[in-house]
């Protein structure tokens, strides 16, 4: 008990002594942190990623994406069997946005184990509070019967700062801010929009059709050392880097086309939830379709706010 303790309190002492930007890996060494600074790199977007992307921390700070990709350009398309390439593990690196090319399954597992990272599933939360003591949380009310679309009314982001006792920012609170991330699709997509066969199964058991273009931005965070945090995305390929400001320099790049010379630019958009809040009551009043209404609505708010028509930007 004796070694134990005297242990425990040496690593405390060498802790202590260990100068601002420096860590202890698992391994006992000691590791310089590479940032803050961090570099002016705010975000990317995977989209011939297979699979999703998946997010490390390593010792030093370096934030590493994991991704399957195919191992030539144009050789992974249509049904599998006739692919000419074959799908490989690459990581890149955040802040230096350099790929590395692992391999197989395997690995990319050996190459996590080298190098120390910590899985996402250890560094990343749906609430995180930055150096500065704000605090910021991602919930979803999944609305009892309704399925996954009508998460634009129901997933928020709140922001501010918690008080003493409390595990959870409350979105009530005076100073909080709500608000949500609104991710824009280029196509239109099906879901069926409540379920009533009492199973939840939102995808063949439902009940009428939602025709949408819209979602949330659902996302898990980390957490940087300069009170900017990365978003990254559950069910997309996109990790983006905010600041405490809900800004970001990132902007998943094009337009989407909503009707001949009518388009909206970029396709990540922090909308008031106070807006939200606004359209779904026109929705109520005007005893339209719950979901599809609430998607329209916002729909055309953002194109009055960022839309282009013959090429000009809408005033």
């Amino acid at each position: 008990m004796r070694i134990k303790l005297y242990a425990r309190l040496l690593l405390m002492i060498t802790l202590i002594a260990l100068p601002l930007g420096e860590v202890m890996s698992e391994e006992g060494g000691v590791v310089k942190k590479k940032y803050p600074p961090y570099p002016d790199v705010w975000g990317y977007d995977f989209p011939n990623a297979y699979g999703g992307v998946r997010t490390y921390l390593a010792p030093d700070g370096e934030v590493i994406m994991s991704f399957e990709g195919c191992s030539c350009e144009g050789c992974c398309e249509g049904k599998e069997e006739q692919w000419t390439g074959q799908l490989v593990y690459y990581v890149r690196k955040f802040f230096e946005g350099t790929d590395i090319r692992i391999g197989d399954e395997v690995a990319r597992d050996q190459f996590v184990k080298a190098n120390g990272l910590k899985d996402e599933r250890e560094i990343v939360d749906d609430q995180i509070t930055l150096r500065n003591g704000v605090t910021i949380y991602s919930y979803c009310d999944r609305g009892g019967k309704l399925c996954y679309p009508d998460e634009l009314e129901h997933c928020t982001l709140t922001k501010g700062r918690k008080k003493a006792g409390d595990n959870y920012l409350n979105r009530y609170q005076k100073d909080a801010e709500v608000f949500s991330i609104v991710r824009l699709y280029n196509n239109i997509s099906m879901d069926m929009s409540e379920d009533i066969g009492g199973k939840y199964d939102c995808g063949g058991n439902g009940g009428p059709l939602f025709y949408h273009q819209l979602s949330f931005f659902s996302s898990r965070f980390i957490a940087l050392d300069d009170d900017t945090f990365l978003a990254c995305s559950i069910w997309g390929n996109e990790v983006v880097r905010f600041d405490q400001n809900m800004e970001t320099k990132f902007q998943l790049s094009g337009k989407v086309e909503l009707a001949p010379g009518e388009a909206i630019e970029g396709k990540l958009f922090v909308v008031p939830y106070s807006v939200i809040q606004r359209l779904s009551t026109e929705v109520y009043q005007d005893d339209d379709y719950r979901i599809q209404g609430l998607h329209d609505r916002l729909l055309l708010y953002l194109y009055e706010q960022h839309g282009k028509k013959e090429g000009n930007i809408k005033q």
